[in-house]
């Protein structure tokens, strides 16, 4: 399996069905060791769906589910402050490194999924949601009145510690 390989073009399939041709994309002798490309696949479905798993894969993801128990309808501001760090999110499709599974109905909190990689084991939207989680309604409020709503925007967006003063805890 070599990802840097194109995913079409290199198998082709008899009319029946009963045999597979692979093509290769160059040269190469009898006894040489050749690849083909499954995808830009996590270790988990090579090993369920070809039975194999390569000893580095770049594409390798745990994928995290989180209610956000504070973004609730009840706690607006949580819940703007929370969406507003998933903007980051909004990649092309496939680098997305969260998403929201669920915006909150009635009682049940808002719920993201977030992939974790080694390159990235914690997204910068993640983390800031979390920083958000810890604080309670009043201290969210009394960091909104200290900070200002553009400079606790700019904090969440970016990534960045919400707390400021001893009192309040990381």
């Amino acid at each position: 399996h070599d990802t840097r390989l194109p995913l079409e073009g290199h198998l082709r399939e008899s009319v029946g069905g009963a045999t597979v041709e692979m093509v290769a994309a160059q040269d190469c002798c009898e006894g040489d060791e050749v690849f083909i490309s499954y995808g830009l696949k996590p270790s988990s479905e090579l090993l369920l769906g070809w039975g194999f798993v390569p000893s580095s894969n770049p594409h390798d993801v745990v994928e995290l589910e989180v209610e956000v128990q504070r973004a609730t309808s009840a706690d607006t501001e949580h819940l703007r402050l929370c969406l507003l760090a998933m903007r980051g999110t909004e990649l092309q499709r496939g680098n997305r490194r969260c998403e929201i599974m669920r915006l909150p109905d009635g009682a049940a909190p808002l719920a993201i999924r977030a992939l974790l990689t080694a390159a990235q084991p914690l997204p910068q939207e993640l983390l800031s949601i979390c920083r958000l989680e810890k604080l309670p309604p009043r201290a969210l409020a009394f960091l909104a009145e200290q900070l200002g709503p553009a400079q606790l925007e700019r904090r969440v967006l970016a990534g960045e510690p919400l707390l400021i003063g001893p009192h309040l805890a990381a």
